[in-house]
């Protein structure tokens, strides 16, 4: 486990986990994973890969880079990887298709425009009416082509690089440094599990942070899961009670059973930071409420201007596999303990969710 310290106590960044069996480490030959599971870095020191929109800008303008994703096993036969690497969004204006579907209609208009000046009288009014009917077609298709949003996920194979677009929903709002990149990712049974920030639209115009988490069968090529959440827990707080979701990992079991650990804090419902989790069963239709992990202390006294800060940045969660458990799912994130001062301080929780005792 390790940790990274920014200069601000109200903006630390990275807490990593990774779990590994030692023994099977050790037994294993010089290049060769252990059990299949593989840890890559890809550094894309050229920005080749990374996330842009149709005109060649960044969608984020914190992203820069494309994430490992932890892989377990190998992938499906007829999909062959060594590695794959998550890359952010690329965001589109519109389906080649939906296009030319659209110029498609177009044409067959012209062509009923011009039998509508030799047609018969009787013929006249089944003509205005496919001519109507196309039109409105048109304008359904022109509604659909807004802006797309798809996920790169990159499959290293054979020493080449081959990329594959996946589609996911739009995002609630859209603020470009809004931390939309990917924060985690693990494959596992020809099934990416990712997760990253979205928001909420609260209050109107206003960006407040929010979790997305993704499951995309990449055999059938579709998106089985695209789920936003946040606000707050119905179980727990009042309707009225606004918190800022963060920071995210995710992980899935030999189940296919989902974990995401978080951060949530909130300034006006004076709740410092502190480290939720929850599950989404394979299946089930939706995920269970967050449990809480460790609670917030006390407030972060911001270095530079003595201000309180409830939450703060910690980037990515720590979540893993077991390596002797695969059902399992190792959990840490940063919660705001509280000093001899009495002010708030980062440590570390974590925890284990299903497995054994």
């Amino acid at each position: 486990m390790a940790h990274g310290q920014t200069f601000n106590q109200c903006g630390p960044f990275y807490t990593h986990m990774m779990v590994v069996d030692a023994e099977a480490l050790a037994k294993s030959k010089p290049g060769k994973r252990p059990d299949g599971r593989s840890f890559g870095l890809f550094v894309d020191a050229k920005n080749d890969v990374t996330d842009r929109t149709e005109s060649g800008d960044f969608y984020s303008a914190m992203a820069r880079g494309v994430k490992p994703v932890v892989m377990h096993g190998a992938p499906p036969t007829g999909h062959p990887a060594d590695a794959y690497f998550a890359n952010n969004f690329i965001q589109r204006g519109g389906d080649a298709a939906t296009k030319a579907k659209i110029a498609e209609l177009r044409a067959e208009i012209k062509d009923l425009r011009q039998q509508l000046v030799d047609a018969l009288p009787a013929l006249r009014a089944g003509l205005v009416n496919k001519i109507v009917a196309k039109d409105a077609q048109i304008s359904k298709l022109e509604d659909e082509l807004g802006p797309k949003y798809y996920v790169v996920l990159w499959a290293l194979a054979g020493g080449s690089l081959k990329p594959t677009l996946y589609p996911i929903r739009p995002f609630t709002v859209d603020d470009h440094d809004a931390w939309k990149f990917f924060l985690n990712a693990s494959y596992r049974n020809g099934k990416l599990y990712a997760t990253f920030q979205d928001c909420f639209n609260d209050p109107p115009g206003n960006c407040l942070p929010a979790i997305r988490a993704i499951r995309i069968n990449t055999v059938s090529g579709k998106t089985e899961v695209d789920h936003t959440f946040g606000l707050n827990n119905s179980l727990e707080d009042k309707p009225t009670d606004r918190f800022a979701y963060g920071f995210p990992g995710i992980e899935a079991n030999k189940y296919g059973d989902m974990v995401l650990v978080y951060t949530r804090s909130s300034a006006t419902a004076k709740r410092p930071q502190e480290v939720r989790f929850t599950v989404w069963y394979h299946n089930e239709s939706d995920l269970h409420p967050s449990r809480l992990l460790h609670a917030g202390e006390a407030p972060y006294v911001d270095s530079n201007t003595g201000k309180l800060c409830y939450g703060t940045g910690t980037d990515t969660a720590g979540i893993s596999i077991d390596p002797s458990d695969d059902e399992a799912i190792w959990i840490a994130q940063i919660f705001a303990a509280k000093d001899p001062s009495g002010k708030g301080a980062n440590r570390i929780a974590f925890g284990k969710v299903f497995g054994k005792p």
